[in-house]
């Protein structure tokens, strides 16, 4: 069990450390900053609302 925990802390660390890259791969593929803006904010109130501590 610890160590499934340990792989979701893991992955989640991870898709936090790619959230710039993400922003400028979407630059380049044409996408607004409002766009991408809208799609962070979404991310970040799921990540909010599936952890209620």
């Amino acid at each position: 069990m610890f160590r499934r925990f340990v792989f979701a802390q893991w992955c989640g660390g991870a898709v936090l450390a790619a959230a710039p890259f993400f922003v400028i791969a979407a630059d380049k593929l044409g996408m607004s900053l409002q766009d991408v803006a809208l799609l962070l904010g979404t991310q970040t109130v799921g990540a909010l609302l599936s952890n209620p501590q």
